[in-house]
């Protein structure tokens, strides 16, 4: 399995890491809950909807936007981790937010 790439961010950032492929997944707790649309720096993901994700990160600053889709629309919810060594737990998701925009600050592998 890959090592981690991608850690919880600071202020600016939600998460930092390196640059290189990154695959993620989200784990429903509440129900199920899919990856139904992403885009990377405004370029779209493929292969959704999924429960795992994979892009390419670039060095600097980057935005992921992620649409879920739950089995339960009113409570679901899940864990959104990076599938690697250490399954890296990055943020919880929710039905009450199911559009996420997160800053990923990257530097070189």
């Amino acid at each position: 399995m890959a090592d981690c790439k991608l850690s919880p961010g600071t202020v600016d950032s939600r998460f930092i890491g390196r640059a290189g492929d990154v695959t993620l997944s989200v784990h429903g707790t509440t129900g199920t809950v899919l990856f139904q649309q992403a885009t990377y720096k405004g370029i779209a993901i493929a292969g959704l909807p999924s429960e795992i994700l994979t892009c390419t990160l670039e060095t600097g600053i980057g935005d992921l936007d992620i649409v879920y889709s739950f089995s339960d629309p009113e409570t679901g919810a899940g864990l959104l981790q990076e599938v690697c060594t250490n399954n890296t737990p990055l943020a919880l998701v929710s039905a009450r937010e199911p559009f996420q925009r997160y800053r990923i600050r990257t530097r070189e592998s």
